[in-house]
């Protein structure tokens, strides 16, 4: 994932962030320092985000994976506002708490 992968999937969620905020996402998680995330960076970005007990794991880019995996469960209307039931909303959190 390179900054302009984010910055691309970002504005077609309709989020606009600037080019610090994309490279600090990215550096987050950039165990290599080669300015992307390969996908064993990946791996254990989540991982590490699953089972972090303490709330220290940065987490920025961690809320985006989530967010777009969950993106299936929200409900969009015509004019592209989503939304997301209660239950849906408590399925997603257990799924991601348990």
């Amino acid at each position: 994932i390179t900054i302009k992968d984010l910055d691309h999937a970002l504005r077609t969620l309709g989020r606009q962030c600037t080019k610090k905020q994309l490279e600090y996402m990215i550096w987050e998680v950039d165990e290599n320092l080669d300015g992307e995330i390969n996908w064993d960076e990946f791996k254990m970005m989540y991982h590490r985000n699953v089972t972090d007990e303490t709330g220290l794991e940065p987490f920025e880019l961690f809320n985006i994976v989530q967010f777009m995996t969950y993106l299936p469960s929200l409900k969009i209307d015509k004019d592209f506002k989503a939304q997301i039931t209660e239950d849906d909303t408590m399925s997603t959190l257990f799924a991601r708490y348990g």
